[in-house]
């Protein structure tokens, strides 16, 4: 059956007005009051089910799932509640949950229920009679609950969640009035109604239908799959913060709209004056926005909240574990080279005159480097230039030509006993070596100097003999000067590459192996082949292609998707 509109609220009795589902004074759900012709009907019919073995008494509250009634046990001579539910299915299966999932937790802060016989499709349920109320009845009163107080409690409730916890069961709407006090004040947990995983019909589809707006974290209001017993861990850290403020964080306007005041905690300052600083500390981990900065259990909050624990910040909160620290290697090395350096600079005076030299911006006399060689110089229609030497061999002069002149070790020179390359002189027609001597000695004539110089036909050749020579003592071939034929046919100038993709995909381009961008990508590059190729998260048809620009021109590079 539906409810009719409530005309009280089942916990603090407070006028309700039309229309509202929630208490103006304690924000708890209004169900239907006790004076109604269905509740009284509905205790008629308890009355005749447990007519011989309970007295049924006067009623102590109602809720969403049913009526609480004071009864006495004809047996025991005890005073004790029973529970019975309201005639609708989703009320009965809302005690039968609370029922089955709560008498699963055996400790001693969980309050005990078990189910009575009564007649189908009746639901009722037995439990002890707390006769100190509720903390919702504490925190209504306006009065501050002292620390030591309010420890005892959150100690209590705390080993009953981790017990529970552990066997995959979740309160999921813990708030004041779930909370019930003995006579000795000591707390009871009451209703606890989800189940990790989900097993049965009758467990909870979404987690934010069993708990309360002001209570509840953000994970549970959007029925993360990922919830846990941290929820409840929020929930118990917001109800020490009201018992030490002495009110409630949550408030009806006139509007009828809900209002959930933020927690105004400082960690250097105490939530309450005889609450230390660990309490405040422990508050604002355990309600953080993000379940991963809060503790990993509600007992490991409730020793911070006494000061027990020692870490009372979220390990996320500090680093992170995927942050390694890069260890550099020192540098201190590099001075044993430079003393060796040092030290050899020092014995050998022949390597001080050369770097003295260098200093100066000369080269040692002989010193030799690929590449570095003086150009001929053009002087009508002679050219006058010198060729390579083997290092140390001294230089001479004549009739204003620099020509080489090799004394020493045969093995630093082209040493061979058959005659060197015959290059011809376009513009003479003479013939001459391009090897000026076989054993490396000084001799006299044009031929025995190779020709220093010789006109622009054998300028080719006196280089090519420079190159063969280096290559036999174990020298650097230098490239050929920019003016000779080969140079002249390579490509000058710039281009343009255009990379794409037929499918519409992103890939990184690497041209000649560097990273240049991703796909749709044109830039301007230099002429002649260029080799391009694609990375991304899947495969491209060709893996890679070769672009030839000519100058000026414009080219492109398509991909397809797949292997090749």
């Amino acid at each position: 059956m539906t409810s009719p509109a409530p005309q009280t609220c089942p916990s603090c009795a407070t006028p309700a007005e039309d229309g509202s589902v929630l208490c103006t004074n304690c924000g708890s759900p209004l169900a239907e009051p006790v004076e109604s012709p269905e509740a009284a009907a509905l205790l008629g019919a308890l009355r005749r089910a447990l007519e011989s073995r309970y007295v049924v008494g006067e009623p102590l509250g109602a809720g969403r799932g049913g009526i609480t009634v004071r009864v006495h046990h004809v047996g025991s001579k005890r005073d004790l509640a029973v529970k019975v539910a309201w005639d609708e299915g989703e009320a009965r299966t809302q005690v039968l949950r609370e029922t089955i999932l709560t008498a699963k937790v055996s400790h001693p802060a969980v309050l005990p229920v078990r189910d009575i016989q009564a007649p189908e499709p009746m639901l009722v349920v037995e439990m002890p009679l707390a006769s100190g109320g509720t903390l919702d009845d504490w925190i209504a009163s306006g009065k501050p609950m002292p620390y030591p107080k309010v420890l005892e409690i959150v100690r209590a409730v705390a080993g009953a969640l981790d017990q529970a916890h552990a066997a995959g069961i979740i309160h999921g709407g813990l708030r004041p009035v779930k909370v019930l006090l003995d006579e000795n004040g000591s707390p009871l947990v009451s209703d606890f109604e989800i189940r990790l995983p989900r097993r049965a019909d009758w467990d909870v589809s979404r987690p934010s239908e069993v708990g309360a707006q002001a209570y509840m974290p953000l994970e549970q209001r959007h029925d993360s799959p990922a919830i846990d017993g941290r929820i409840d861990q929020y929930a118990l850290a917001i109800m020490a913060y009201e018992l030490l403020r002495g009110h409630a964080t949550w408030r009806i306007n006139d509007e009828g709209v809900l209002e959930i005041d933020a927690l105004e905690i400082m960690v250097h300052r105490p939530v309450a004056p005889d609450a230390p600083l660990s309490a405040s500390m422990a508050i604002k981990r355990a309600t953080a926005k993000d379940p991963a900065f809060r503790f990993a259990s509600v007992g490991a909050f409730a020793r911070a909240f006494s000061g027990e624990a020692v870490d009372v910040h979220a390990g996320a909160q500090i680093h992170r574990d995927e942050i390694v620290a890069r260890q550099r290697r020192s540098k201190a090395w590099l001075a044993i080279p430079a003393v060796l350096a040092l030290a050899v600079v020092a014995a050998q005076p022949s390597a001080r005159e050369s770097i003295a030299e260098l200093w100066k911006g000369t080269w040692p006399s002989g010193f030799t480097i690929a590449g570095s060689e003086p150009q001929p110089v053009a002087q009508g229609n002679t050219v006058v230039g010198r060729t390579s030497q083997p290092r140390g061999a001294p230089e001479t002069k004549q009739s204003g030509q620099v020509t080489n002149t090799r004394v020493g070790d045969t093995s630093r020179t082209l040493a061979t006993s058959s005659p060197g390359p015959v290059v011809s002189n376009p513009l003479s027609g003479e013939q001459g070596p391009a090897v000026e001597s076989k054993n490396g000695s000084a001799q006299n004539g044009d031929a025995q100097r190779g020709r220093a110089s010789s006109s622009n036909g054998n300028l080719s050749a006196s280089r090519k003999d420079t190159a063969q020579r280096r290559a036999a003592i174990g020298g650097e071939i230098t490239p050929p000067p920019a003016n000779t034929p080969a140079a002249n046919t390579a490509p000058k100038g710039d281009g343009i590459m255009v990379v794409t993709i037929e499918a519409n995909e992103r890939a990184a381009v690497f041209v000649d192996g560097r990273p240049r961008g991703q796909t749709p990508l044109t830039l301007k590059v230099s002429a002649g082949k260029h080799t391009v190729t694609l990375r991304g998260a899947t495969s491209f048809s060709p893996s890679s292609l070769t672009v030839d620009i000519a100058p000026g021109d414009t080219a492109r590079a398509t991909f397809g998707l797949g292997r090749p």
